[in-house]
């Protein structure tokens, strides 16, 4: 058996059920991204109907949103040469960047330029 799961920007896929107790059903870890854009995103996972004429269950739905907002970072350099050029030339600098986010998000897939 399988849950049907749709996003609120129309992407849809399944997901297989890995465990069933005989009175609960379990997938497997499913993970979800949100867009890169300020808002709200929702996804709902449907178990769809069983069984004919009333002999198994109806559809069940569930639906689970996550508000992206922006919030603070902090950023640093460090192991840069000093003095720092500045030149319309490159001329090959190289420096270390940390990036940290006191909201504890996954700052890994964040792209900045300095």
């Amino acid at each position: 058996m399988k849950v049907l799961l749709r996003s609120s920007e129309g992407a849809e896929w399944e997901e297989e059920i890995v465990a069933f107790s005989g009175v609960e059903n379990e997938t497997g870890e499913i993970r979800v991204a949100t867009g890169s854009v300020v808002g709200t995103y929702s996804w709902t996972a449907e178990y769809r109907s069983a069984g004919k004429n009333g002999s198994g269950h109806a559809a069940v739905y569930s639906t689970v949103s996550i508000e992206y907002r922006p919030h603070a970072v902090s950023l640093a350099v460090r192991d840069a040469a000093k003095p720092v050029v500045t030149a319309t030339v490159n001329i090959g600098a190289a420096c270390a960047v940390g990036l940290n986010c006191g909201s504890s998000c996954l700052a890994a897939a964040v792209l900045f330029s300095l």
